[in-house]
């Protein structure tokens, strides 16, 4: 099986080539009760054959003034063997001097001369006598510091393991197979697994405050869309109306509004705004205010629509811009004016009398794109009729560009197609089902793509 790289998570020390705790702890103490222990025998020895050395040139030394002075009690002794010779040895007891050995050589002679005594030299070398009982005390101490080291080794290794399995959990690797019962994970692992949480939890904290930063942009572009679109849906008498924003994720300033010039005329506006997210939001707001201020005072709509570009042209930054498509009905007549400010989705109206699809898409461009002439050049105004029994649909291109599982877009025959086959349901209804065909396509509830829809029908009476 090929080992596992040791950013992919804690493993078993044999996976890296590493030490165990436990090897790492008695290679330590062994290494050091080891120079302790040469230590030891190197002057141990050494010492204590000087010292062995010592008391027996004292016992040498005191004992000649005692050598034939008689003792005023002896003890029974025994003979110590020198090869073919003897030495009697007695405990003796000398007036003056206490308790002494009285050492005789059975064939010792006494003359007038005092007696020498002579030390062979095999006799000082005390040294080569401690080497066993040195060496033996220096491997008795290498053993007992590898025992204890392994008894230290097992005591640390359970809670080593125990921090490498919450580390290795905090590393996000609960699916990944676990140390074998008894192995102890690597030191070098487990330093590079605290390193690597750590760093995880520097850049989750990252996260989070960018995550904040998120929230707060999301809860302002949600206020201002709040703001952008109207409190109310108008009910005038003869008409039916049904107008919903279908949000999302990736919010933008897109936006329907409604405008009453007075009772006899009706507004229906819907505007696209270019960009993501806040600068898209507050861009969406400024051209709604500047929309709303022109279109309610009831002027032509041509120069309307011109103040409006030319006061957004102003406040917009370069390459910003806000599509607009506006239909001004005379409820009474069921006349129409509409103008189209470089909106991609035209006008959909569906006959009443034979269940058609047409279009209307007047000349102009985007408002903002340009600050005047060309602009005011451009912009052209047309009229339809509404007959009864007519369905009008005015959206933002959100349903258009919606994507699917695959990244296709809806587009625009699936959309148009939808829109005929429930043009003969009230308008919830057939905004429903819109709705119902997007989150078919996007195979989620959740939007990708904002949009806002009205949908507006003459009843066939009026």
């Amino acid at each position: 099986m090929t080992q596992t790289k040791a950013s992919h998570g804690i493993h078993t020390a044999a996976g890296y080539g590493g030490l165990s705790v436990t090897g790492r702890v008695l290679i330590t103490i062994g290494a050091g009760m080891l120079i302790v222990a040469a230590l030891a025998f190197w002057f141990g020895r050494a010492r204590s054959a000087a010292i062995a050395l010592d008391l027996q040139e004292r016992a040498f030394v005191e004992g000649m003034p005692l050598t034939g002075r008689k003792p005023v009690f002896e003890r029974k002794g025994d003979t110590i063997r020198l090869g073919e010779d003897r030495v009697g040895r007695t405990s003796v007891e000398i007036e003056g001097a206490g308790t002494a050995a009285l050492y005789e050589y059975q064939v010792l002679e006494y003359v007038g001369e005092p007696d020498r005594l002579f030390v062979p030299a095999s006799a000082r070398d005390a040294v080569g006598a401690f080497t066993t009982l040195w060496l033996t005390i220096a491997l008795a101490l290498v053993a007992v510091g590898l025992v204890l080291g392994l008894v230290v080794a097992e005591q640390v290794k359970v809670p080593i393991n125990r921090i490498a399995e919450r580390i290795r959990q905090m590393g996000g690797e609960g699916d990944r197979p676990r140390a074998a019962p008894g192995k102890v994970e690597s030191v070098e692992v487990l330093a590079h697994s605290v390193g690597r949480v750590s760093r995880q939890l520097s850049q989750a904290r990252e996260v989070e405050q960018e995550l904040s930063v998120r929230q707060r942009e999301l809860d302002l572009a949600a206020g201002v869309r709040e703001a952008l679109l109207p409190q109310r849906v108008p009910a005038p008498a003869g008409w039916r109306i049904a107008a919903r924003h279908l949000s999302s994720e990736r919010f933008g300033g897109d936006f329907h509004d409604f405008l009453e010039p007075s009772d006899k005329l009706l507004g229906i506006l819907v505007c696209d705004v270019s960009g993501q997210g806040v600068p898209a939001a507050m861009v969406g707001a400024a051209a709604r205010s500047y929309l709303r201020s022109e279109l309610r005072s009831g002027v032509e709509l041509e120069d309307a629509l011109k103040r409006v570009n030319h006061e957004l042209g102003r406040d917009v930054r370069r390459g910003m811009y806000v599509s607009a498509l506006y239909v001004l009905i005379d409820l009474a007549s069921g006349r129409a004016r509409v103008a189209c400010a470089g909106h991609k989705i035209p006008l959909l109206r569906v006959s009443g009398g034979d269940g058609k699809l047409r279009t209307l898409q007047p000349e102009g461009i985007a408002l903002g794109l340009d600050r005047g002439p060309v602009f005011d050049r451009t912009l052209k105004v047309s009229q339809i009729e509404i007959e009864p029994g007519d369905r009008i649909v005015l959206t933002t291109t959100g349903p258009l560009r919606m994507p699917g599982a695959t990244g296709q877009e809806l587009g625009e025959k699936a959309f148009y197609a939808e829109v005929v086959r429930h043009a003969a349901k009230p308008p919830e209804a057939s905004i429903d089902a819109i709705r119902s065909l997007l989150e078919k396509h996007a195979g989620t509830a959740d939007l990708p793509v904002e949009c806002s829809i009205v949908v507006l029908t003459r009843d066939p009476t009026g």
